[in-house]
């Protein structure tokens, strides 16, 4: 049977990249940022360009006929028999294009501007602390699975051996017996003490397969997964003191941050509508 192979890092990775509610935080966070860019663009001046592409019936053109016929008798007189050319002049043609560029720039919005910045920078601070907040639950609830899977599996090697211990125990038990060296009573202790152990272990392989799933749920994973990660027990003299986790807490919990981030929202939000 195939296995894949996971350091408990490469499993949170994976996990970052498979779970649907980081995933969805992740995309909340790119349009907070493109709202924020746009909100930054209210600062800078707009343009827009228009163009249009008229056609009309016939051209137009300015009749300089009466003009001509007052001067032509001029022209006869000096110079017999020159014709003018025809008084007509043409100022648009029967198609024509006319483009336009506007630019306009904000002087004075009243506030609302740097107020516009402040609520999408807001909404920002508060979509990242949701997406850490996510991060932080899948950490955790892949610590509880991932060495939880572990567990199993060395509860079921602990299982085993101890099955093989009591099977052993249980055949010479029975020999004894039939020696005559032990009693009906003592060999059928270690008989029960054998058969609890078989159901120990067949319990310890449900759990195993049990862990081993949920742990494939979570990491979308089809083949079993077997871990380059061990068990472990801290150093108890390098654990920080509880103070430390406290002001640790206070300062980097998603979830204050998302209240602070609610309230500086809802401030900016009351001055751009002011």
């Amino acid at each position: 049977i195939s296995a894949a192979e996971y350091s408990f890092e490469q499993a949170y990775q994976r996990a970052l990249t498979t779970d649907e509610s980081v995933l969805a935080a992740k995309k909340e966070v790119e349009q907070f940022k493109a709202n924020k860019n746009a909100a930054r663009g209210l600062y800078l001046p707009k343009v827009s360009i228009d163009g249009r592409y008229t056609y009309i019936d016939d051209p137009i053109i300015i009749n300089l006929e009466p003009i001509r016929g007052a001067i032509q008798p001029l022209y006869n007189f000096h110079i017999p028999g020159y014709t003018l050319p025809a008084f007509a002049l043409e100022v648009q043609d029967d198609k024509f294009f006319k483009s336009q560029i506007t630019a306009t720039l904000p002087l004075f919005a009243g506030g609302k501007i740097s107020a516009a910045n402040k609520a999408s920078s807001a909404s920002l601070n508060e979509a990242l602390a949701k997406l850490e907040q996510q991060q932080n639950n899948i950490l955790s609830e892949l610590t509880t699975k991932y060495f939880g899977a572990i567990l199993a599996e060395e509860a079921v090697k602990i299982r085993k051996e101890f099955l093989n211990n009591t099977n052993q125990n249980a055949k010479e038990a029975k020999q004894m017996f039939k020696a005559g060296t032990i009693s009906k009573v003592e060999k059928m202790a270690i008989e029960i003490t054998a058969a609890q152990a078989q159901r120990d272990y067949d319990a310890s392989l449900n759990d195993a397969a049990m862990a081993q799933t949920v742990l494939k749920n979570l990491l979308s994973e089809k083949d079993d997964i077997s871990f380059s990660s061990s068990l472990f027990m801290p150093n108890q003299d390098k654990i920080p003191s509880l103070e430390f986790f406290k002001k640790r807490a206070l300062s980097n919990n998603p979830s204050l941050k998302i209240v602070e981030a609610n309230l500086d929202k809802t401030k900016a939000n009351i001055k751009v509508q002011s």
